[in-house]
Parts: C-alpha cells; structure tokens; sequence
C-alpha cells in the first residue's frame, strides 16, 4: 500500500503494528491500490467521511493513510470479546446506532479539536445493497461544531470481499480514493431549525462528493 506523504501527527507503536498487519493482509487478499493520498492533511483535526457497504472499511481506510484515525464504532461491538477491547485499543468509541446519540457527537467534536484525524461513516450504518444511502445530520453536527474540513473517501470491493450477512472473506480487488476536502463554512453554528437544516445540509453536500468518487472510480479513472 503506498505511503500517504509525511506527517506530523505521531501514530502508537500499538495502532501502527495492528496497521501494519492489516496492510500485508490488505496487499495479499485484495491487491489494494490507494487514490488521493495528498488530500489528506499532514495534522490537525480533519474527518474522513466514507460509503459503508462492509466490515472491511474502517480496517481498509486506515491501513490506506500513515496518520492514526479514531473511529465511532456501533456500540454492540465493544460487547464482543476480544474484538471489542482490540477496536477501543486503536482508539474507537462507542455510538448508538439509530439514535440521535448526543454524546458521541460530542466525543467526536473533542477528538477532533484536539488535532485527530476521525472516521465517520455518514450513512450510519452498512448498505445492504451497496449503493450510496442518504448521509445523516450527524457528520455535519461534527464538521460544524469541531469546525474542521471533511475528506471524502469511497471504498470499492469491499462488499464484495466481505457483504453483510457473510462472515468469510472472498480475495478480490479493493480501491481506495480521497477526494478534495470539502472546508467547514465560515461563521457561527446556527440554533434551532437553522442548525438541523445546515448539518443536513453538510451531509447531503458529502454524499454527492463521495457519489463523485463512486462514479470515477467505476470509470476507472
């Protein structure tokens, strides 16, 4: 998997052998290729917001950038054994799925002002047929309140190495593209309706620049 360019943000000796496993294993399963690396900032705050179509993209996301991402993970996972102490230890928190869960946006602002790079899935939860859902309000509670910029990304293969209701892993090719980041508007958060409105108005804005990698990634450019 190529390098992502020089950063500043300092990565655990922990989280950076789990990526290092998940990079070999990535290289040998799906021969992944990694588009848009410059996209990415060197440091401060910044959210990663990709398609979720597959168990494989968190792992796949951050094995494909040298910065250390934070990730919001669906609660029940941290109930699993083993797997859930493993995700927390490479900086995962807990959200509620299906909730408007409050507390989780705000750990997520905190992370963000604090300098992280953060995952965010902005459809909430995983395509059953993997085509692009409608982005939630809560990707844009997060950009606008941590007011930092938002780095499209779309992930294509791995639904079909890994789709929902399989638990075993077929081989096959897995692309992932950046895209420009999309910078947080000027100004103060608005209140009320106001609010509501302009976080779903950052969603629906991220969704249409991911649909944009989607398209170019299925035209092979």
């Amino acid at each position: 998997m190529p390098p992502a360019g020089k950063v500043s943000a300092r990565v655990s000796p922990w989280y950076r052998f789990v990526r290092t496993v998940i990079r070999l294993a990535a290289a040998v399963l799906f021969r992944i290729r990694v588009r848009g690396q410059e996209n990415i900032p060197d440091s401060g705050g910044a959210i990663i917001a990709a398609n979720h179509a597959s168990y494989l993209d968190p792992p796949i996301v951050g094995g494909s950038i040298r910065r250390q991402l934070r990730y919001m993970a669906a609660e029940e996972l941290f109930r699993i054994p083993v797997f859930g102490p493993l995700i927390r230890s490479v900086g995962s928190f807990p959200v509620k799925r299906g909730e408007d869960d409050r507390s989780a946006l705000r750990e997520a602002v905190r992370q963000l002002k604090r300098g992280h790079l953060l995952l965010v899935f902005p459809e909430g939860t995983r395509s059953v047929d993997g085509e692009l859902g409608e982005g939630k309000a809560g990707i844009g509670f997060i950009a606008l309140h941590a007011g930092v910029p938002v780095i499209p990304a779309f992930v294509r293969g791995a639904r079909e190495a890994l789709p929902r209701g399989r638990w075993w892993v077929k081989p096959v090719r897995v692309t992932v593209r950046f895209g420009p980041p999309i910078a947080p508007p000027e100004g103060p958060v608005p209140r009320g309706e106001a609010a509501r409105q302009a976080y779903q108005a950052v969603a629906d804005r991220v969704m249409r620049e991911i649909a944009k990698l989607r398209d170019r990634s299925e035209n092979g450019q």
